[in-house]
């Protein structure tokens, strides 16, 4: 009697084993990444091991990735650290056989400007400080640290001036003559 109760009734592990993947805080777009703060945007060590891993190969279970790191750490660690990635957005998953399989979203390279892109946001959003002391303080430490960087900042900005005003100027349209002005019919040497 009591073998078939505990059979029919489902143990609280099994419940983990679903095919619906319950996700917290679904994104509208699945293929932007969105972060609420900077610390979501770095990656703890172990983070940046599961990474590397997943952008070298393909999908991978939490056993494989587990198997491939250079040092042994317990199932469960990873499988936390992989979850957390695929809840900041950085891994895609997908269940088959009992198991999620984790493939990751963006490339390195994609990664690297989303980091770029957020650091530069949050410095520029460093409350009760201007923006002026902001980029020049930056300017001066880029000065100091590397001038050769400050040069292709320098080419990279005026590049992407040229460009926006090249962009603006072919969407604005020809400018008109005012309303009640008349142009001349001629030259003043024909006159």
């Amino acid at each position: 009697m009591l073998d078939r109760l505990q059979r029919s009734v489902p143990d609280s592990h099994s419940l983990n084993f679903l095919p619906i993947p319950v996700s917290r805080g679904v994104q509208k777009d699945p293929r932007r990444v969105r972060f609420r703060k900077l610390q979501d945007v770095t990656l703890g060590p172990l983070e940046a091991e599961v990474m590397a891993i997943l952008w070298n190969g393909a999908e991978s279970s939490v056993g494989d990735v587990s198997r491939c790191l250079p040092r042994n750490r317990a199932y469960t660690t990873v499988m936390t650290t992989m979850v957390r990635l695929y809840r900041k957005g950085l891994l895609q998953r997908r269940y088959h056989l009992r198991k999620y399989l984790y493939c990751a979203r963006v490339t390195p390279e994609e990664w690297g400007k989303i980091v770029a892109t957020e650091s530069a946001r949050q410095f520029l959003a460093t409350p009760n400080v201007s923006r002026e002391v902001l980029i020049s303080s930056f300017l001066e430490a880029l000065f100091q640290h590397d001038r050769a960087l400050l040069s292709l900042a320098t080419k990279t900005m005026r590049q992407m001036l040229q460009e926006r005003r090249r962009v603006t100027a072919k969407a604005r349209p020809p400018a008109a003559a005012p309303a009640g002005s008349t142009a001349p019919s001629g030259s003043a040497a024909d006159r």
